[in-house]
């Protein structure tokens, strides 16, 4: 995470979390970037940091099912 506060901007770039398997296999992995300012808050957030209905996808990793 970085902020600026002299222009009032930040952003947090990386690896916001994976999922792997037991034996250490990578299975799912949430990275991106989410540009933000201090008074109004988020105005960017690039695809990967919020892929749309993610929800089975990792339950089905997880071994149990969406709700």
């Amino acid at each position: 995470m970085f902020i600026n506060e002299g222009t009032g901007k930040g952003k947090t770039v990386g690896i916001l979390w994976k999922l792997r398997t037991p034996e250490g296999k990578l299975v799912f992995v949430r990275v991106g970037q989410i540009r933000y300012t201090l008074d109004d808050g988020v105005y960017h957030v690039t695809p990967h940091v919020e892929p749309l209905d993610t929800d089975p996808i990792v339950c089905k990793l997880l071994g149990g099912n969406a709700a």
